[in-house]
Order: structure tokens, then C-alpha cells, then sequence
């Protein structure tokens, strides 16, 4: 992995780490993804991502106060969403996030807002 920046993807499918899989080129990026919170601190616990993609489809709470906490050890987090409005990205921003991607993630748009 020398050379390349790991992205941790969290959700509870893989619906979005397959699209990062395919947008993303695997010479500069590997895509790893944890279908729960859990599993996402055993992986961090052996990695430092260069950014974490966290869902919010476990739930508003779960999702802020993970986001919090990962941005107070200095994770760089942005958060997947279905329904994205002004006051979700003002709420993900103030919850530590650097910003909130759409879901289904489109290849054509992925690449260029990840690098």
C-alpha cells in the first residue's frame, strides 16, 4: 500500500466502497469499508486512513457523534447521504465533517471531489 491513500468507507453496504472501487484509480487509492462502526475502529486501530467516509444510515445520532469523535482524534471525515439538503451539510460541517457526498455515489463526479 506505500504510495497509495486508504479511504475507509463505513455503511452498512457496499454499495459505495464498490463505486469508489471502480472511480477511483488503484494505483493511488485503496478502498477498504467496515459495515459497522465497530468493525470501522478495528481498522482504525491498525490503519490511518487519508479520509473516512461515514453513512448516515445508522442513524442521525450514531452518525454526529461518531463523526465528533473521529474529528476530535483528527480524522478527516465527510458523510454519504441520500437526501441532502442546506441544512444536512450546515449539520454534518458542525458535527466535525469536511463536507457530505450524494448518494448513489457517479463515478464521473466521485474522482474529481476525492482527489
Amino acid at each position: 500500500m506505500r504510495g497509495k491513500h486508504l479511504i475507509l468507507v463505513v455503511e452498512p453496504r457496499s454499495a459505495s466502497a464498490s463505486r469508489m472501487r471502480e472511480a477511483l484509480p488503484p494505483q493511488s487509492y485503496v478502498v477498504a469499508e467496515a459495515r459497522t462502526p465497530r468493525k470501522a475502529v478495528e481498522i482504525l486501530a491498525k490503519q490511518r486512513p487519508s479520509v473516512i467516509f461515514l453513512s448516515t444510515a445508522f442513524g442521525a445520532q450514531t452518525t454526529y457523534r461518531a463523526c465528533r469523535k473521529l474529528a476530535q482524534y483528527g480524522f478527516l471525515v465527510a458523510l454519504l447521504d441520500a437526501n441532502v439538503t442546506r441544512d444536512s451539510v450546515t449539520r454534518a460541517v458542525r458535527n466535525g465533517a469536511i463536507g457530505l457526498l450524494v448518494r448513489p455515489l457517479r463515478r464521473e463526479t466521485l474522482a474529481p471531489r476525492v482527489e
